[in-house]
Order: structure tokens, then sequence, then C-alpha cells
């Protein structure tokens, strides 16, 4: 009988459920299975608080089954508390459920939890190396994070899996523009937006925008070859932070360092918080670096950051710069 008043949606039902569960948990505290239904009826039921408390329950009885954990970060997702849902996901993912990895990846991808996100693909290629997606995400998320390197080749292997994949030639030649290989990078993105026009796939990426800035790094790297950082060199420079971004790119420090402190000097006293991070970057790798001026840059992008989160003055505010931004502090 049960078993029928399960699988039906009227809400009579579903209350005649919620009572003999009720009855049956009563009888059999110790029986994990009508606590996880319990829970769910309460869940559909929408009382939420009381289903997470009967989940409360399941947990004490079960601390080391996955399945509660996984069914509580479900519903604490549905009413947004996403940070209790990342703990239980990332709880019930180290008890060994793979649905549970995945449920996190989908919600810290989304939310801009990068330590969580990056800890659940690698536990999902783990047991699935050869998950071209998978390898996708990871490579494109230690590119943006920074982490080159394992990113690019995280990006190749993805490719060496699905050859002509126009959403990995895409992530790889942008990952190679922040390595400063922008004829390699500006390559692998008309190779994946030709690709994407022979499928009729339409990509969710700025494509154009990055061929478009591939170019620009490609002229100014030819501009920069054999100056150094001195005024006069400055003065005959574009007034366009690109500029600095190529030298910064091109590992020339000391020269990306001193025309980030142009732009700072011009730009007031609320700059990009993606010129900030930049030039802390360039002034704390400079060959005689001024540690203190990089962490004041740190600091100030930290607050923007911060007040955008706090009002929600920037739809969409992006968190890889806030925790970039801790990172270099």
């Amino acid at each position: 009988h049960l078993a029928l008043l399960l699988n039906s949606r009227t809400s009579d039902s579903r209350e005649e459920v919620r009572h003999l569960l009720w009855m049956a948990s009563a009888a059999q505290p110790n029986n994990l299975q009508i606590l996880l239904d319990l829970a769910s009826v309460l869940s559909q039921s929408k009382r939420q608080i009381q289903a997470l408390e009967v989940l409360e329950q399941a947990i004490a009885l079960q601390p080391e089954n996955p399945r509660p954990h996984l069914q509580r970060g479900n519903i604490l997702q549905r009413i947004r508390r996403n940070l209790e849902a990342i703990e239980a996901y990332a709880t019930a993912a180290r008890l060994g459920s793979e649905e549970s990895d995945r449920a996190l990846l989908r919600l810290t991808l989304n939310t801009g939890e990068r330590s969580h996100a990056e800890a659940a693909l690698r536990r999902l290629l783990a047991r699935s190396p050869d998950q071209a997606h998978l390898l996708l995400f990871l490579g494109g998320l230690l590119a943006n994070s920074h982490r080159l390197t394992e990113g690019i080749e995280r990006l190749h292997r993805a490719l060496e899996l699905s050859p002509e994949w126009p959403l990995a030639e895409c992530y790889l030649g942008y990952a190679l523009l922040q390595r400063g290989r922008f004829a390699g990078g500006l390559r692998r993105l008309e190779q994946g937006q030709a690709h994407a026009l022979q499928r009729g796939e339409p990509l969710a990426l700025p494509v154009e925008a990055w061929i478009e800035q591939a170019r620009v790094f490609l002229e100014y790297e030819k501009r920069l070859a054999n100056l150094d950082a001195g005024e006069a060199t400055l003065e005959g420079l574009p007034e366009d932070p690109l500029v600095a971004k190529t030298a910064l790119l091109l590992g020339r420090h000391e020269l990306a360092a001193a025309l980030f402190r142009r732009h700072m000097e011009r730009d007031g006293p609320e700059p990009p918080t993606a010129l900030l991070h930049d030039a802390a970057r360039a002034q704390a790798r400079s060959a005689a670096p001024h540690n203190l001026l990089a962490l004041d840059w740190l600091e100030r992008a930290l607050a923007i950051e911060r007040r955008c989160l706090r009002d929600g003055t920037r739809a969409g505010t992006d968190l890889r710069g806030f925790l970039y931004a801790w990172r270099y502090a």
C-alpha cells in the first residue's frame, strides 16, 4: 500500500504517505530507508525544514552512508543554502557517491566555489580517466586559476579523445593566450570557431573577443620586442591596458609593472578589478618587486569585490578574481 502511495502525485496521497511513514519511523526508528522516504515526502510537500530534521536522524543513524548526505544536499540546494549543500555533497562524495560528485560539480561551477569543483573533477577522473568532458572542465578551471601547465595538458588530452571538438579547441586557445603563446592560441581559437560553424554548434563563449584580443597581443608583442621599462619607452606606447597585459603574459614583469603603474595613476580610485589583479601579479614578479604596492592593489580589488557581492551592484559577479586575489595576498 505504501509503495503505491509513494508513486502517486496527489496531495491527499502524500498526506497519507507522510502519516504512514511517521508511524513506521516511530515503530522502526533504526530503519534508514523509512527515514529517507519520509524526508523525500516531506520535501515534496514543501516541508523542507522537517525533511532536513529527519535526514539529520538518518545521518546520526548511519554517518558513513552517503545516501542521507546526498539527499540533504539536494534539499539544501533547493532552498538555496548553497554552501551547506556543497558541504553535504562533498561529504557524500568522500563516502563514495559518484552521483554526489556530479551534483557537487554542477553546483560549484555555478557558484564559483572552484576548490570544491576541482576536487570533484579529480575524483571523477580517477574513476573514469578518459572522459573528455571532465578533462575539458578541469582544464578550463585550471587555466582560469592560472595553473596553465596542467590546464593545457588536460585540454590537449580532451582533444586527443575528441578531435576537432570546438569547445575544447577554444578553451585551449584561451589557455595558450594566457601562457603568452599568442600565435598558437589564435590558431586554436580560429580552428574551434571554424569547426563549430561546420557542425552548426553555437559556442557559448566570447570567441570573437578572444580572437580579436589574440590579434592585438600579437601586434603588441612585435612593438614590445627589445624595449626596456624606461620612461621614454612608456611614453611611446599606446594608452591601452592590453599593452601591459601583453608584457605580463610574455613574462616581461618589470616592463608590465611600469605600464600598470602608469594606468593606476590615471584610472582614478577604482580601476577595474582585473586590472588591479594583473598589476599586482606584474609588480610582485618584477626584478625589484614592490610587494607593499602589490598588496595595496589587491586590497583595493578585494574591497571592490566585497562591495559588489554585498550590494549586487554588478550582476553575475565572478568570484574567480576574489579567490585569486586572496591566493596572491
